[in-house]
């Protein structure tokens, strides 16, 4: 089949709408299943034909989309930890004080990521322990956040000239901070809510930039980053 009929029958339509279209809402429709089941059954609790059912797509259409069930669980991940970026992004592109629109970004990313259990479940819960691929996509997104954090922190402690790798190892620490304090909340085993979860993680960072001034005034920052 050559060329102009492959494109001529990608704009064929079905019920008004074109085969490419379909394919897209299909995908979509996927991945808000995958949101759903993923979210709240878990992921190794969830089949390719859940999904199917769930999203109203036949298995056949599945797998022109995703080679296996593993694949939708990192897209869905990617796009999560994507739309965390960008909220965080947001609020640091708004005019003010250095260390407010920090704190507003880390606010905003608390919010976003706890104001919907499943997705904080998605982020930091179901991938941990799939397999080494999805496990080298958790640290790569890991590094991601970090290195968002290491990017701002550098002139947010007066005068404290430090290198970018420890702010990096210091970003690294705080992201693993909040991803246990989420599963903690998602276990349910103490009594924290939401809210608390968010009051909890901006106190941390709060708390790192006071300590941070701290010892720099103190000049014993840099006796903790010697390695």
């Amino acid at each position: 089949m050559d060329l102009h009929n492959l494109h001529r029958l990608s704009r064929r339509r079905y019920r008004g709408q074109t085969m490419d279209t379909l394919r897209q809402e299909r995908r979509e429709r996927l991945l808000q299943a995958a949101l759903r089941l993923f979210g709240t059954s878990g992921y190794g609790a969830t089949s390719i034909e859940a999904l199917c059912a769930a999203a109203r797509v036949a298995p056949r259409h599945f797998y022109e989309h995703f080679h296996n069930r593993e694949a939708v669980l990192q897209v869905l991940y990617q796009h999560i930890a994507d739309e965390g970026k960008q909220v965080i992004q947001h609020a640091l592109d708004r005019p003010g004080d250095k260390q407010e629109r920090a704190m507003d970004a880390v606010l905003a990313f608390a919010q976003f990521y706890t104001e919907d259990s499943r997705r904080a479940r998605i982020g930091s819960l179901e991938v941990v322990g799939v397999s080494v691929e999805t496990e080298a996509l958790r640290r790569q997104v890991t590094h991601e956040f970090a290195t968002i954090i290491a990017d701002h922190a550098i002139g947010l402690v007066t005068g404290a000239a430090l290198e970018k790798r420890h702010y990096l190892l210091v970003g690294i620490s705080l992201v693993g901070a909040i991803n246990e304090l989420v599963v903690e909340w998602l276990a349910g085993t103490s009594s924290m809510t939401a809210d608390d979860v968010v009051n909890h993680i901006t106190t941390l960072f709060r708390l790192v930039l006071l300590g941070a001034e701290r010892l720099h005034t103190a000049g014993q920052l840099t006796q903790l980053t010697t390695f």
